[in-house]
């Protein structure tokens, strides 16, 4: 789990065809946005978290 820092604050970081944004809510909760454009994307049974888990960080690794 990673601990709100400011409640009710949303921060984003953009590149182009690639947005990663955190809102940190009440009660300890935070709430992910992960955003990338591509020509093909790749298939992702909607169920298969490890699956998705890859799909996520090829999209998003190069963000830092």
């Amino acid at each position: 789990m990673i601990p709100p820092r400011d409640e009710g604050v949303y921060v984003s970081y953009t590149m182009p065809g690639k947005q990663a944004a955190r809102f940190a809510m009440r009660d300890d909760r935070t709430v992910f946005l992960f955003v990338s454009a591509a020509d093909h994307p790749p298939l992702a049974e909607p169920h298969n978290n490890a699956v998705q888990k890859r799909v996520l960080h090829a999209a998003l690794d190069d963000v830092g």
